[in-house]
């Protein structure tokens, strides 16, 4: 089972290969972000598994992203 901080660079990595540059800036921004948001609620993404993930992440998100 990969990381978080592994699953989110295996995706990035596919979006690199699928869409434009600015398309991936824009979401390894969004990804960096995202990271942000996990820490600050105690979340280790270099060492967590994706499956300690909740539902819960997309709040957390959507509330940092309003701020």
């Amino acid at each position: 089972m990969k990381t978080i901080f592994e699953a989110i660079s295996s995706y990035l990595e596919t979006v690199k290969l699928a869409r434009s540059e600015k398309t991936w800036l824009a979401y390894t921004a969004a990804m960096k972000n995202l990271t942000i948001t996990l820490k600050d609620h105690g979340i280790d993404v270099e060492n967590e598994t994706t499956l300690n993930l909740s539902v819960e992440v997309i709040t957390w998100f959507a509330n940092d992203l309003k701020q």
